[in-house]
């Protein structure tokens, strides 16, 4: 490692720690871009910062305080449980598709890069069906079966068979992208839900995916660990955790500072000038 990343990775760590701490997105979809414009391979970019995700996301979900309801607890089982199987058959298919078609030819590491870049936009897009969805929410009384109870064979019931085959479509498309790129799991998995569940209220939504996110990126770091033959870059993993450490407690400080749209707005941004700054080192569009 060249010796100016000694301090610039940590100060990326710095920066992506207190965006998750703000927003809870930008992990993958700000880390993995910056590491590979810093001259990193895509593949050993991508590996690190799943284990990275893996991590952070655990320690956040221990320390955190997200208290699931015994109704919401039951509906989460559900529906977490079609979003892990279908992100498995996706997992699998995205390790083969490695191993047996990337993992020998010189270009995949410029592979990986358009598949980062063009899963950075729809992650943009995302974030701001996100901030639409949850302007329009806050306006919108509480329904009675947001808060009544609900007996559990019904919640079962009430997931039809092709609501479920949408969710394992969904989903398993998601773990497939998770896997080439290590981004997807927050932004893109709370926008399927509010698709395919639109009754379910945004905090039970992001309860339900800081739930799915932890099993998902350890998921998908073997997965592409597996196809790659490299579990990652502890150097580099160990710098990113000490940068993220302190920015992760920072954001804590100044959330109630900063508005919320404000900070998802400039996320956008940023993912899409990060987008076409790769297709730009992948194809010199300018």
């Amino acid at each position: 490692m060249e010796p100016y990343n000694l301090l610039l990775i940590p100060f990326v760590g710095f920066l992506v720690g207190i965006m998750i701490g703000l927003s809870g997105i930008g992990g993958g979809a700000v880390m993995t871009p910056f590491l590979i414009i810093m001259g990193i391979p895509s593949q050993i970019a991508i590996v690190t910062d799943l284990l990275f995700a893996f991590i952070t996301k655990t320690i956040n979900f221990i320390l955190g305080k997200t208290k699931l309801g015994e109704t919401k607890l039951i509906i989460n089982k559900f529906i977490l449980f079609y979003m892990v199987i279908g992100s498995l058959s996706g997992m699998l298919i995205a390790s083969q598709f490695v191993k047996k078609f990337l993992i020998h030819s010189e270009k995949i590491n410029t592979v990986l890069t358009v598949f980062l870049a063009g899963v950075l936009i729809a992650t943009a897009l995302g974030i701001i069906m996100i901030n639409l969805v949850t302007k329009k929410s806050v306006n919108t009384p509480l329904t009675n079966h947001s808060v009544s109870i609900i007996d559990p064979t019904e919640i079962y019931l009430s997931i039809s068979f092709t609501k479920m085959v949408m969710t394992l479509f969904t989903f398993g498309v998601i773990g497939f992208f998770v896997v080439l790129t290590s981004v997807g799991s927050g932004a893109l998995g709370v926008v399927a839900l509010l698709l395919l569940y639109p009754k379910l209220s945004i905090k039970q939504i992001v309860n339900i995916d800081i739930c799915y996110a932890i099993p998902l990126t350890l998921l998908s770091w073997c997965s592409l660990s597996y196809a790659t033959n490299h579990s990652g870059d502890l150097h580099l993993l160990t710098q990113l955790l000490i940068g993220s450490i302190p920015g992760t407690f920072l954001s804590k400080l100044i959330l109630k500072r900063i508005n919320g749209q404000l900070i998802h707005f400039l996320i956008v941004v940023l993912l899409l000038i990060t987008s076409l700054k790769l297709l730009n080192k992948v194809f010199a569009i300018y």
